[in-house]
């Protein structure tokens, strides 16, 4: 089974200062539409990590 991580990153702030991290999809979509602002996601599962800003 492939595990799959959602994350958000401050978008003036580099990487390593993740605001919020989410197991569960349903969970994070709900969270994203309560965002203002700029932001980076980045999806990680055990083989690739996916960035989008």
């Amino acid at each position: 089974m492939i595990k799959l991580t959602f994350e958000c990153f401050n978008f003036a702030a580099n990487k390593e200062l993740c605001f919020a991290s989410y197991n569960n999809e349903e969970d994070f979509v709900d969270f994203l539409f309560s965002l203002e602002g700029g932001y980076v996601i980045q999806f990680i599962t055990t083989d690739i990590i996916y960035v989008y800003k």
